[in-house]
């Protein structure tokens, strides 16, 4: 918004109870509405760019996210982010054992402001020679943003398994820091039976995007050890 426009709706702030509206000829009020218009206008437009790709997007120029996996450092999981439009990206991941690539899959998200969909995975693995792909229709939720002290729910099934998946607001520390994050409790159901040992907690970190996965026990399953800019991926 230009200053122009911002002056201009200075003059009109000041309505009598009828609504006529009276130029502030004060120069000292009309510089302190200025300000703290222009302040209101700034946490506005930030409010309101934050949007759930903040929580599953790397920020910056960071494509590829590495983790630690089942506390072993024989596996690695890499999962690399590769931009197709603004709101849609191809996310390739696969679980490394020494260095060797096991298994992986390719997904094709859709990124709204308040939802993440797959519509399409192409996998393989290479221990037991397979590969194949499956298109999601409708799409299938990944991530929900749950509105501001609440919390956003969903499902999916992917096999015989059925999951339900909680989102609710949270905190995390990293390296000292105190980061706002979205934990997603994730219960899975077969025949109508709860699976308790199968339950996990994922947490999607404003800025990091996917940090880690816990166990039911608490314990770390899966952990993001760092973040870089891969020059030459472009797929496996």
């Amino acid at each position: 918004m230009s200053d122009f426009y911002k002056l201009q709706i200075i003059n009109k702030l000041d309505l009598t109870l009828v609504g006529r509206a009276k130029p502030i000829k004060n120069r000292h009020m009309k510089t302190k509405i200025y300000f703290l218009l222009t302040i209101f206008l700034l946490s506005y437009g930030i409010s309101m760019s934050q949007n759930l790709k903040d929580y599953f997007i790397p920020a910056g120029d960071k494509n590829l996210s590495i983790y630690s996996w089942m506390g072993s450092d024989a596996f690695k999981v890499k999962i690399w982010f590769v931009a197709i439009s603004d709101s849609v990206y191809r996310v390739d991941q696969v679980i490394m054992f020494q260095d060797q690539i096991s298994n992986g899959e390719s997904r094709t998200v859709t990124i709204s402001k308040n939802s993440i969909t797959v519509s399409n995975v192409v996998y393989f693995n290479n221990v037991i020679n397979d590969e194949g792909e499956k298109k999601h229709n409708p799409p299938t939720t990944l991530l929900k943003m749950p509105a501001k002290g609440q919390t956003s729910s969903w499902s999916f099934t992917p096999i015989n398994a059925t999951t339900k998946c909680k989102a609710e607001w949270t905190t995390v520390t990293i390296d000292g820091v105190s980061k706002k994050a979205i934990k997603v409790t994730n219960t899975p159901f077969e025949g109508g039976k709860l699976l308790t040992t199968g339950i996990t907690y994922d947490y999607y970190v404003e800025g990091i995007g996917y940090w880690k996965r816990k166990v039911q026990d608490g314990k770390d399953f899966q952990v993001l050890e760092k973040q870089e800019y891969d020059a030459t991926y472009k797929s496996y």
